[in-house]
């Protein structure tokens, strides 16, 4: 994200699961859950922030983030986002499979791991 271009400031809660909505009154919003509890609701200037928000959210990503305004410009975020997390989750996962072959073992070590990537 080029720091020149204009951005957005969203604040997402420190808990709940992100999914994208829309309502009567919101066309573009990302909706944060806990368990069928709806904890937040931010509403976003486009379709692809909203695409930016729910993935930077389902990373554990919490409190301010900058999101760029321009729908362009966040498409061009989101694309390469995308396809790190994807690669990186798939990296973890090979190493923590070479490791050991006790299923949940490996996903306790990847929800260990994950929170220390944040940081």
């Amino acid at each position: 994200m080029n720091a020149d271009r204009p951005f957005d400031v969203f604040e997402l809660p420190e808990k709940g699961e992100p999914e994208p909505y829309t309502d009567m009154f919101r066309k573009h919003a990302v909706r944060f859950l806990k368990g069928r509890k709806s904890i937040a609701v931010i509403e976003t200037k486009n379709a692809c922030q909203k695409s930016l928000i729910c993935l930077i959210g389902k990373t554990g990503y919490r409190g301010l983030v900058r999101v760029p305004h321009e729908e362009e410009e966040c498409k061009g975020v989101l694309k390469p986002y995308e396809e790190f997390i994807e690669k990186r989750n798939k990296r973890l996962r090979e190493l923590i499979d070479e490791r050991t072959a006790d299923e949940d073992m490996q996903e306790k070590i990847l929800e260990s791991l994950l929170p220390l990537l944040r940081k």
